[in-house]
């Protein structure tokens, strides 16, 4: 292991530490500004390279990163960490870029793009069974999204062995994008808003597959991308009046990073703000019955009844009347697309969400995982856990 990357170790593991507890020092707002800029730029020039030499590029900006001094309370210090490990993976630095990456895996904010990385790395090294397993931990991970449906069809073996005729069963999760982010809409506009930024997250991963880190041309339409970008400042928006500076600082860069011109002037004025008003006073949520309604019944639409089902018992003292009534009706919807989902998976199996749907006594036990939730990100950590010799 060289010098710096045991630094980079250090630095990442003090990092974790100093989250977990404990008085955390005021940001350096001004140096993450510069070093925001600064990748913006190196990324922006990169992007406009050739095939041929994006290795040697990558590697000249590689430089430039590592000349950047340590910084201890430096907002982003993941996400400036993952792109050196990316610039690292660019430039053909694979051993190393790969280390970096298990050491971010099971963190909240970069998880999905760390395991990408690992997926794309371990196809280069030929390394088929730690590419399947990368695959499978971001579909743990991300259970809604391109990767855990993926999942979902293969544990699922009548989808490759049947041919299906008219509409075939139906689809779970289904419905538009829109409809996720509409989800989240109303979250923050009831003002809970770590839940209305967990699911800007949500609607951001059922759009966008996590970005790779060598494919120089892999940027469109993925996690890091122009496209991805505006709800990386919603949900950054929402950590920030959440007071969670540390993951607001992470999604700002993604945006401010990865963006346009807009989403870089969106997101520096969002950066100002914490800096000139600091963290703002938190404000109570105010979950009203109607809104709760039109989330539960988006849930519905996309087949997503099991968190439907848990708003209506959850809020069920708001809901009043309504929650029992809501709650059967969710159930017996869930249960029929279940059974339809499962109608040719006879001696077979099927899968939902990452869980056996088929066979199964009560499919209402079933839970819809949200995003980098803690115990799957615990699950990416002792997987990816350097074993004893």
């Amino acid at each position: 292991m060289t010098r710096k990357l045991r630094f980079s170790s250090l630095l990442l593991l003090l990092l974790l530490v100093v989250g977990a507890g404990g008085a955390e020092p005021e940001p350096d707002l001004k140096t993450f500004e510069q070093r925001l800029l600064l990748v913006r730029e190196l990324e922006t020039t990169l992007q406009r390279t050739s095939e041929d030499d994006a290795k040697r590029v990558a590697g000249e900006h590689l430089r430039k990163v590592d000349a950047q001094k340590p910084v201890p309370n430096l907002p982003a210090a993941l996400f400036f960490s993952y792109y050196q490990n990316r610039l690292r993976a660019k430039a053909g630095n694979l051993v190393v870029a790969r280390t970096g990456l298990v050491e971010l895996a099971p963190s909240s904010t970069l998880s999905p793009e760390a395991l990408e990385g690992l997926e794309e790395i371990n196809y280069w090294t030929k390394d088929f069974v730690a590419r399947v397993s990368a695959r499978r931990l971001r579909a743990k991970v991300l259970p809604v999204s391109e990767v855990g449906r993926l999942e979902d069809r293969l544990g699922s073996p009548w989808h490759a062995d049947i041919q299906f005729f008219g509409d075939g069963p139906p689809s779970i999760p289904a419905g538009p994008f829109q409809e996720h982010v509409a989800v989240a809409d109303r979250y923050a506009a009831m003002r809970m808003h770590r839940e209305a930024a967990t699911l800007y997250v949500e609607a951001l991963y059922s759009r966008f597959p996590a970005s790779r880190v060598i494919d120089p041309y892999g940027q469109n339409n993925t996690s890091l991308s122009a496209a991805a970008a505006p709800l990386w400042l919603k949900a950054a928006d929402m950590e920030y009046r959440a007071g969670n500076v540390a993951a607001m600082a992470d999604y700002l860069a993604k945006a401010v990073v990865f963006g346009d011109e807009e989403a870089k002037d969106a997101g520096l004025k969002l950066l100002h703000r914490l800096r000139d008003q600091g963290v703002p006073a938190k404000e109570e949520p105010k979950p009203d019955a109607a809104t709760l309604k039109a989330i539960a019944e988006s849930y519905a639409k996309m087949n997503m009844h099991p968190r439907a089902i848990d708003i209506t018992r959850r809020h069920a003292a708001l809901l009043g009347p309504d929650a029992k009534k809501l709650e059967e009706k969710y159930a017996k919807e869930w249960l029929d697309r279940v059974a339809l989902y499962c109608a040719p998976c006879v001696g077979k199996k099927a899968m939902l969400f990452g869980q056996e749907v088929y066979p199964v006594e009560n499919r209402l036990k079933l839970t819809i995982p949200y995003p980098c939730s803690p115990e799957a990100l615990a699950e990416v950590a002792k997987a990816l856990k350097p074993k004893s010799k």
